[in-house]
């Protein structure tokens, strides 16, 4: 049974305070995280890089928990549900993608647009060189700032993964336009 009941009222005022949040059932057990930003996504990534999945759900969990059952996350039992859970909040809508008549991508992302040209392998490693210590997402931002034609303001704010995960998957998807499988012969 759930020790750390949580009132309607702190449930307001987390979300006045983090904006989005989520509720993780887990049993009789109940943990309330904060809606990750893209720093969060960049440090559970470092973690990952240096330590595994395990590292990483560790570390967003250390980031994003607010409330709740917090005992369960030192307790093995809950571990890989915590694990399991934790993946989905990396999981976003694909972006609405238009291919314009001058060859240009319009993407719709929550009812914002940005017009975007589609990458070189030229742009590719431009952006992989002003990324050298290869840093999660710094290598998307910077072929973003290299492609980008117009966009709305809500594409300047880097921290924001909601956009920030559907405009990259974008991204990915138009130098992804030619289908081809490897074959063993």
């Amino acid at each position: 049974m759930s020790k750390n009941k949580v009132t309607p009222q702190q449930i307001q005022e987390w979300k006045e305070k983090y904006g989005d949040l989520f509720e993780l059932p887990i049993d009789d057990k109940v943990l309330y995280l904060r809606a990750p930003k893209m720093v969060d996504f960049k440090v559970g990534m470092t973690a990952m890089m240096k330590g595994g999945e395990v590292s990483y759900t560790e570390t967003m969990l250390q980031l994003l928990v607010i409330g709740g059952d917090v005992e369960i996350l030192s307790d093995d039992d809950y571990f890989k549900t915590l694990q399991t859970e934790t993946q989905e909040l990396i999981k976003y809508d694909d972006p609405e993608i238009e291919i314009l008549s001058n060859g240009q991508r319009r993407f719709i992302i929550n009812g914002a647009e940005v017009i975007v040209r589609k990458p070189t392998r030229e742009d590719l490693r431009k952006a992989d060189q002003q990324n050298p210590s290869n840093k999660p997402f710094v290598t998307q931002e910077k072929l973003f700032d290299l492609i980008k034609i117009k966009a709305d303001d809500v594409f300047s704010d880097k921290d924001n993964a909601e956009v920030r995960f559907q405009l990259y998957k974008g991204i990915e998807l138009i130098q992804k336009e030619k289908f081809g499988q490897l074959k063993k012969l």
